[in-house]
């Protein structure tokens, strides 16, 4: 069968080579940039991109000493959980219904969670590009599970949670290139030549809490004190 040509006067085996090839040197480029800048966690994660490996990757937390944005972003939800959930002014429904419905002498278990967005457009893209390019327009999603205790008008509240990559729909952030980002036409290219692939990013760290807070008269409810323990 004859080849067929296209408006460039090239076969179309040729043009998909083509484009490949260019692909691939675009890569090679992004990747050589990132060595020699030192963003190594987005060097690495870009070669197993390429490699088309898929699956999942977990970072440890000295890999992620390296991003900064977020132990920023944990510290951030705990502060919500602190001036919102521990409150009671938290939008949680049911973690608010829970808090003030608790009578004197019982305990009960609620939930709530936070997300705090990182990597947004002109929050982080310049001033910690290693960041950026490492795992682009990603997050941190907080989970806790809480037991609370009260006793008169004190009211004491432990438990855990959970910080983890993702959001409200995954338990994982996911290595790819979304249309209109620079580099995303070289990888769908190298993907649909299957020399490319998208991975699930992972990284979760708990931290157990401990909070000592007051019913006051006027139906609110006034933080004491709290105590966290050690990210693991």
């Amino acid at each position: 069968m004859s080849p067929i040509y296209n408006l460039y006067g090239v076969s179309d085996d040729e043009f998909n080579q083509s484009a490949e090839d260019s692909a691939k040197e675009f890569m090679d480029i992004a990747e050589g940039l990132f060595d020699l800048f030192g963003y190594d966690t987005a060097a690495d994660n870009l070669r197993r991109y390429r490699s088309g490996e898929g699956g999942t990757e977990s970072y440890s937390a000295e890999e992620m000493i390296k991003h900064p944005a977020y132990d920023d972003a944990i510290d951030h939800n705990r502060t919500m959980f602190e001036s919102r959930t521990f409150t009671g002014s938290t939008d949680n429904k049911d973690a608010k219904k829970a808090l003030f419905g608790l009578e004197d002498g019982k305990t009960i278990s609620f939930q709530d969670d936070w997300d705090r967005n990182i990597n947004s457009f002109n929050t982080y893209n310049f001033s910690r590009p290693s960041t950026y390019f490492a795992f682009g327009r990603s997050g941190v999603r907080s989970e806790g599970d809480f037991t609370a205790t009260r006793n008169g008008d004190n009211l004491t509240i432990s438990g855990n949670v959970l910080n983890r990559l993702g959001d409200n729909k995954s338990d994982t952030e996911k290595f790819d290139f979304n249309p209109g980002q620079i580099g995303s036409s070289e990888a769908r290219i190298l993907e649909r030549a299957g020399t490319a692939k998208p991975f699930d990013m992972d990284y979760r760290r708990r931290q157990s809490v401990e909070a000592q807070a007051r019913y006051e008269p006027d139906g609110t409810i006034t933080l004491l004190k709290t105590l966290w323990g050690i990210l693991e």
